[in-house]
């Protein structure tokens, strides 16, 4: 009973005098130090002088996948250090407990760490040493930054993919000769998708044989078996026959590889090569070789240049035979229109590299005044290359190289897109976008649902662009049908500025415009209306015009339209 008389009357520490007391206190500070450990955003790792975890929290067990009880008393190195870097580990701890000195303590590195299932990822690290009782302690701060480092590795690779296709055009365009452009181009490729070596090959049509023409990398002769392929022959001559492109991350089991032998000495893993063409016709062939396998956007922007250096090799061809048919006035024209051609090609060629560089640069971190103007420099650039899309279209037309399209596509959606895409700028001015299709008008058609919208989109931003404030109308009746197709009529009306009668009669024809003045208040070519009438002439149609000025414009068009007998 005196026990526990005695016991009753001891004083009880409670949380309101616990500072009075010191075990109290310092196992409430140890508590919440757990809390704060517990709630981090890094892993904590603490290590005792024996190089054993001594320390786990959630975030650890998160990103190297050990529990707390797992990782607790196992040594550090044989946990989360990868094997190649354990001995260096060592040597610094050993280090640091004689001298007292680290190269990493108290600052932030990027290391290699180990997943509990035995893969490696990278993790920021800083590492910080207490000493408690004479004895030392160490606490490592870790982060994972796998995902940054990702991003940061998929930035450097759009950037280094970019830099290639604007070193290119820009080779493609300087070049002297054929041989002198394509080696600057393989050239290209070893340096920026890091090929062992690069080759391309032209078509020569009349022996049906692939020239080598440039060659980079670990070989760079251009003689001896690989100098002359037939095509259907090799795997280089077989890509040119198929007309298909031969992409392998196994060459060592790729049984188009000739010389499996040969690969497994250098090292090969990869291959890709791409016929290159110009229209369905192959003028030749580009191959590389790589130490690893090559990445889908890697693969994608070498198809991309692929079809540069198709149209390189077409350029100057045609400039060849542009020379050869200077006698004949027929053959000097038909070259002119090619080379017109191939040239609005090669022109998109470093637009398209100043569009893509542009784009990189404003994913980086701008000023504000710097990101407009590369603003400015990217709407710019994509004007022009509308412009020059323009006069592609115009110069295939002329050279009589443009095919339409005989699909099966619904009418009215065609007609929607259209008119969506053209909201936005009707939207920025006081005009009203409207359309009516009138209901005998047949909902699935066969025809080229892709011209069809060009000539649509030229007529309507047309009247968008001289009409400052009304009305813009699109209108489609059917004319006719019979059991071959119908003919669909198509008006465009607006209450714009209306065309004087002396311009109406050439309005249609290349470069011309209904005012002197228009191009330089509103921009353009004059060949859009060219481009419109050449389009409708193919598709079966006439297109004419009635306008009075002040009053407004009215474009109409026929078009010879086939049925959708399965519909």
């Amino acid at each position: 009973m005196a026990w526990d008389n005695r016991r009753s009357v001891e004083p009880q520490v409670t949380a309101r005098d616990s500072s009075q007391n010191p075990q109290a206190e310092a196992q409430q500070s140890e508590h919440q130090i757990r809390l704060i450990l517990e709630a981090a955003l890094d892993a904590v790792v603490t290590m005792n002088v024996a190089g054993h975890i001594t320390g786990w929290n959630a975030e650890a067990e998160r990103i190297f996948g050990w529990s707390r009880e797992e990782a607790i008393g196992r040594r550090l190195a044989d946990t989360i250090i990868p094997p190649q870097h354990r001995e260096a580990h060592n040597r610094g701890l050993q280090r640091f407990l004689k001298t007292g000195e680290g190269p990493v303590l108290n600052k932030r590195i990027e290391i290699a760490a180990l997943h509990h299932n035995g893969h490696e990822f990278p993790v920021e690290l800083a590492i910080s040493p207490m000493k408690l009782a004479d004895t030392w302690t160490f606490s490592a701060f870790l982060r994972d930054i796998s995902d940054r480092k990702r991003a940061e590795e998929e930035r450097e690779e759009r950037t280094r993919l970019a830099s290639l296709a604007a070193e290119i055009g820009f080779h493609l365009t300087q070049a002297g000769t054929v041989r002198d452009g394509l080696q600057l181009c393989a050239e290209a490729f070893v340096r920026y998708i890091d090929a062992a070596f690069a080759r391309i090959w032209s078509l020569n049509e009349i022996t049906q044989e692939l020239e080598l023409e440039a060659s980079a990398g670990i070989y760079t002769h251009i003689d001896g078996a690989h100098g002359r392929v037939p095509v259907g022959q090799f795997k280089i001559g077989r890509i040119a026959q198929r007309v298909q492109p031969h992409i392998s991350n196994d060459v060592l089991n790729d049984p188009e590889v000739s010389d499996p032998e040969w690969a497994k000495r250098e090292g090969m893993v990869g291959f890709a090569g791409y016929p290159l063409t110009v229209e369905g016709r192959v003028v030749g062939v580009v191959a590389a070789f790589r130490r690893k396998p090559f990445e889908e956007p890697v693969l994608q922007q070498f198809a991309s240049v692929s079809n540069q250096l198709a149209q390189f090799i077409t350029r100057r061809r045609a400039e060849e035979q542009l020379l050869t048919a200077k006698d004949t006035a027929e053959a000097a024209n038909r070259a002119k229109s090619e080379f017109l051609a191939n040239m609005s090609h090669e022109i998109r060629t470093p637009m398209n590299g100043i569009i893509g560089m542009t784009e990189v640069v404003l994913d980086t971190d701008l000023t504000p005044e710097q990101r407009e103007y590369l603003g400015i420099v990217k709407i710019s650039a994509e004007s022009l290359l509308r412009i020059l899309n323009d006069i592609l279209d115009f110069a295939k037309i002329e050279a009589r190289k443009l095919d339409l399209e005989h699909i099966a596509f619904n009418l009215r959606d065609r007609l929607e897109a259209t008119m969506n895409a053209l909201a936005l700028p009707t939207g920025q001015k006081r005009v009203e976008l409207a359309s009516h299709v009138e209901p005998d008008v047949p909902l699935t058609v066969v025809g080229d649902p892709g011209r069809l919208q060009q000539i649509l989109v030229n007529l309507l931003g047309n009247s968008i662009k001289f009409t400052e404030c009304g009305e813009v109308r699109l209108q489609v009746e059917k004319v006719s049908e019979d059991a071959e197709g119908a003919v669909l009529r198509f008006s465009v009306t607006d209450t714009g500025v209306g065309i004087p009668p002396e311009k109406q009669q050439v309005i249609f024809q290349a470069f011309t415009q209904a005012d002197s003045s228009s191009t330089r208040r509103f921009g353009g070519t004059g060949l859009g209306l060219a481009i419109t009438s050449q389009l409708v002439g193919m598709m079966g149609g006439r297109i004419w015009l009635e306008s009075k000025v002040g009053q407004g414009s009215a474009f109409h068009f026929t078009l010879r339209i086939g049925l959708n007998k399965q519909a």
